[in-house]
Parts: structure tokens; C-alpha cells; sequence
């Protein structure tokens, strides 16, 4: 119990809609593992979020911070759950707006795997800013097979691709062999496959959202 008043107590500070419905939660017994990811999302919040951005009065859209809660209540693994706080962190404001819905909507949908692709290609990828402009031109990297696997901590090529595939359907990664559309290039050796990691603007929003940054691309790489 003390677990689900620490989370109730840190969420009717930063919205109240979401502690209500955490507590409509608790008293179904059947919901008892969403609410058991719930809280160690919001704890993982907790050790994020600086003392001083709450003193302000700073909280969270109510519909941004429903669709955070409620999309990670059915994630248990450690990894994602902490970009689901991450991102719950990075909506706190004194002006809260619901921008970070579109990243609710992109992280719902991501594997385990797809969520290392992105969060790797984002801090390995080259950004600059040209004079007088905050749209990033963005240079990535280009990875062998058994390079790639060893990123994503699986083995299976046809796996990878599909990976890759829905990745790029959900405009995070570019490709860049002329018009062919391959996701990669490919040869008569499976090892010597070559996966191209290009994040979109889109990508990297969302990646410096699930690390709790609350400013723009811009910002965050011109710190």
C-alpha cells in the first residue's frame, strides 16, 4: 500500500485525472498487474523529475497523462518502462500542452528490440544545425549484419528486416539506396548485409522525449 500512496501522492501533483483513475484501478483485483507496472513507472518518474520544476506548479495535460499511464500499465520490462517515465517527465510544464501524445501513440507500438534501434541510432547518428535554422540535417551510420545483431541483441536476419520494415512505417528511419526502397542492402552472404540507421526528426523527438528532456531538437543539441 505504501507503494500505490507514493504514486497517487505524485500524481495528484502533476494530474489529478490520472490519480483518480489510478485509484479506480486499485480497487479491481484483476487490474492488480497494471497497477504493479503503473507504480514502478511512476517511481522510475519520481527519481527524473527535479524537485524544483513541482515546487512551480508545473503538471501534465490530463489526456497526454492518461495515455502515458495507460499504455504503460501493460509494460513490464525495465528498459521500456523507463522511457515510458521518461516521457511522462518530459511532460510536466507550466504550460502543458498534448505534443507528447504523438510520442505516446509511437512508443505504444514499439518492441523491446525496435526501442534499442531507436535509442541507438539516435545517440550515434551525426546532427547539425545550419546557420539561422532549428530543422537538423542528420547524417546516420551504416552497420554489417552481425554489428547490427550485436545492437539489437538478436541473431535472425529476416527478423531484423522485419524490424526494420515497421520501423520505417512509422516514419522513424530513412532509407537511403536510391529508389529501391530495401531496407537492406543486400548480398549473396548474409553477413555481409548492411542495415542503414537514419533517425527522422521524428525519431529523435521521440527519443529525447523517452530521456526526459522537455525542450526541442534544437535545444537539446545545442546544450
Amino acid at each position: 500500500m505504501d507503494t500505490l500512496k507514493n504514486t497517487t501522492e505524485f500524481l495528484k501533483v502533476i494530474c489529478i485525472p490520472a490519480e483518480r483513475e489510478i485509484q479506480l484501478i486499485a480497487q479491481d483485483s484483476v487490474r492488480g498487474w497494471r497497477l504493479a507496472n503503473i507504480n514502478s513507472v511512476v517511481s522510475k518518474a519520481k527519481s527524473l523529475t527535479d524537485k524544483e520544476s513541482l515546487s512551480k506548479g508545473a503538471y501534465i495535460d490530463p489526456k497526454v497523462g492518461l495515455s502515458v499511464l495507460e499504455n504503460a500499465s501493460s509494460e513490464e520490462n525495465h528498459e521500456l518502462q523507463q522511457m515510458w517515465a521518461a516521457l511522462l517527465v518530459s511532460s510536466i510544464s507550466v504550460n502543458p500542452n498534448d505534443d507528447n501524445l504523438i510520442y505516446s501513440n509511437l512508443l505504444k507500438q514499439l518492441t523491446l528490440h525496435e526501442a534499442r534501434i531507436v535509442n541507438f541510432m539516435c545517440k550515434n547518428c551525426d546532427i547539425r544545425f545550419t546557420n539561422n535554422s532549428r530543422l537538423p540535417i542528420i547524417n546516420g551510420k551504416s552497420y554489417f549484419t552481425k554489428d547490427f545483431s550485436d545492437i539489437v541483441e538478436n541473431h535472425r536476419v529476416e527478423y531484423l528486416e522485419s524490424l526494420m520494415a515497421h520501423i520505417h512505417s512509422l516514419s522513424l528511419n530513412k532509407l537511403s539506396w536510391g529508389h529501391t526502397g530495401d531496407i537492406f542492402r543486400y548480398s549473396l552472404k548474409e553477413d555481409d548485409y548492411v542495415t542503414h540507421l537514419i533517425p527522422t526528426p521524428l525519431c529523435i523527438n521521440l527519443y529525447i522525449k523517452c530521456i526526459g528532456y522537455r525542450g526541442n531538437i534544437y535545444g537539446y543539441y545545442n546544450r
